[in-house]
């Protein structure tokens, strides 16, 4: 590389980068824009996905009256399921090694309550407990759930729909719900 040869490089490099810099000076940046969001838009997505719209108002009162027709179906659930009366749960050698508690087997005991548990996506072992003592199935919601936490029952709940009755054990029921 003879001196003319180089010299005419470096001042294409010179030149190159000032019209560069040039255009990058000159330039605006321009922001990006932001979607506007107004009432024809969301009124047109709405449209568009088949959702309703509903004031907070009507909302709430939707939400209470859902509550209420809940309330209700409960209601009917426990008075179909009115057939035993409600005993204290004693503690004493009817229970087994792991503080499963065992039917009592007196000839004098009601008949056991037969319940259709519906699992759903997204229920805790806390709803479940809690679905079960609402229901006559189990006496404390509390105990039940304490068990399968410590067993680790609780993340092997299966969504389904299962046949439960008040005579199981919580060795028994945690089987069905676990698909076990």
């Amino acid at each position: 590389m003879n001196k003319p040869t180089l010299q005419a490089f470096a001042g294409g490099l010179i030149f190159a980068t000032l019209v560069l810099g040039g255009v990058y000076i000159i330039s605006e940046e321009k922001p990006l824009e932001e979607p506007i969001i107004d009432a024809e838009t969301v009124d047109t997505f709405l449209e568009a996905n088949n959702y309703v719209k509903v004031s907070e108002s009507e909302y709430v009162k939707l939400k209470e009256a859902s509550n209420e027709l809940l309330s209700l179906k409960e209601q009917l659930q426990s008075g179909q399921n009115e057939a035993k009366p409600q005993s204290e749960e004693v503690v004493d050698d009817n229970t087994t090694s792991n503080n499963t508690p065992k039917p009592k087997q007196d000839e004098a005991s009601p008949e056991p309550i037969t319940y259709v548990l519906t699992i759903n996506q997204g229920m805790t072992s806390t709803a479940v407990a809690n679905t079960l003592q609402k229901n006559g199935i189990i006496k404390n919601a509390k105990d039940f759930d304490t068990f399968l936490v410590n067993n680790g029952y609780n993340r092997l709940i299966q969504v389904n729909t299962y046949t439960v009755t008040s005579n199981m054990t919580y060795d028994q029921l945690a089987g069905i719900i676990t698909g076990n």
